[in-house]
């Protein structure tokens, strides 16, 4: 059973690509941009994906602005997103958007887990409220 659908913003071509493989792997359905940010801030906005992962180790000006621009989209406002940077450089991702979450490589497929994690979570309690409304 799919994980969700996983948008990957990679600047590295190649590794774009292979990271994709690695998530696709774990369960993901990706969709990969790694050559304009226009045409990932398009994608991701009319196929709102369940999280978002950015590679901001090149380009981290662009694609802090490519996700600024969609967090402050009403219909991409609450989709996870996950960055992939140096930990100096965090205060600047947490400028553009809040509730940043961060990962290194080694640390990606838990801080995904913990994501798919959440969003059962949310899921189980909402079925719950209209359980118990619908026995009300």
């Amino acid at each position: 059973m799919p994980k969700g659908t996983l948008f990957l913003i990679d600047w590295d071509v190649a590794h774009a690509e292979v990271r994709a493989d690695g998530l696709r792997g774990l369960g993901f359905r990706v969709e990969v941009e790694s050559n304009n940010g226009g045409r990932a801030f398009r994608r991701v906005r009319t196929s709102v994906p369940d999280v978002l992962v950015v590679d901001l180790r090149k380009k981290a000006t662009h694609g802090r602005d490519v996700a600024r621009a969609l967090r402050d989209l009403r219909v991409t406002r609450a989709v996870p997103m996950v960055f992939l940077e140096a930990e100096e450089q965090r205060g600047l991702t947490r400028e553009k958007v809040a509730d940043a979450r961060f990962a290194t490589e080694e640390t990606l497929n838990g801080a995904l887990e913990e994501h798919v994690a959440e969003r059962l979570a949310r899921a189980t309690a909402a079925s719950s409220g209209r359980m118990s409304s619908a026995a009300e």
